[in-house]
């Protein structure tokens, strides 16, 4: 199709996961819908950290209530060196009392994997972008390329949730609002109040052209005694935004 430039090798989140085994020999499996990763000068990859979904904590194998009780959801990033822990309570007459943790892989588990599958994907021209485009391309994944000033280059990969198109005075718009995704601290202002964990907020993003993008990130909030997030932060970021489909 026009709108389509030469495949590129993409994650395909769909066959990704984090697999982590406890040392009592229970196997968690967890899809992956973020990435985030350190792109050296000489374009080396230094890093890679992978975001799971949030999901609420249960008793695991019981044979009673299965969610606990007071509910909290839970979220795990991790590389394969080490791992975070995001917990979230309820809000409930008994909240539940919770903390965020990290720890080295090997500490907490008896191992952890990341398996990242790829795809050759098709780069998709944003000045064409259409309703048509869309379609024939679902589903989308989006790389934004951000840099330090110390030349280090971060990409954030995820795939887009959610995408409005329209023609507007005879040109076609389009604006991308998805997430979470993983940003690191060291792109955003160093008095941000969001939450950081391990070098990493936690938020959405939005983006309506392909050199910048639109973050909302969680932050810490108060209810009473219990620790919760809400959206604390915005900021806006150069960037290198490229959309890729099938």
């Amino acid at each position: 199709m026009e709108n389509h430039q030469a495949p590129h090798p993409v994650i395909d989140f769909t066959r990704s996961r984090l697999v982590w085994t406890t040392k009592a020999g229970s196997s968690g499996h967890w899809s992956v819908i973020a990435s985030a990763s350190l792109i050296s000068p000489t374009h080396q990859a230094l890093d890679q950290f992978v975001l799971a979904p949030a999901v609420m904590a249960g008793d695991v194998y019981g044979s009673g209530r299965l969610p606990k009780e007071p509910p909290f959801s839970f979220q795990i990033f991790a590389s394969r060196r080490q791992h975070t822990i995001v917990r979230e309570p309820d809000i409930s007459t008994a909240p539940a009392l919770t903390m965020d943790s990290t720890a080295s892989n090997d500490s907490a588990f008896e191992k952890l994997a990341i398996d990242v599958a790829e795809e050759n994907r098709n780069t998709i021209d944003l000045d064409k972008l259409s309703n048509e485009a869309v379609s024939t391309s679902w589903p989308l994944t989006a790389n934004v390329e951000l840099c330090r000033p110390n030349g280090d280059r971060w990409v954030l990969s995820f795939p887009v949730n959610h995408i409005n198109i329209a023609t507007i005075d005879g040109k076609n718009v389009f604006q991308v609002e998805t997430g979470p995704v993983l940003i690191p601290h060291a792109l955003i202002s160093p008095t941000s109040p969001a939450s950081v964990m391990s070098g990493f907020a936690i938020g959405y993003v939005f983006f309506n052209r392909s050199d910048r993008i639109d973050v909302a990130l969680w932050g810490p909030r108060e209810i009473g005694n219990v620790a919760s997030r809400e959206f604390r932060h915005y900021e806006r970021l150069e960037a290198k935004v490229t959309l890729f489909g099938k």
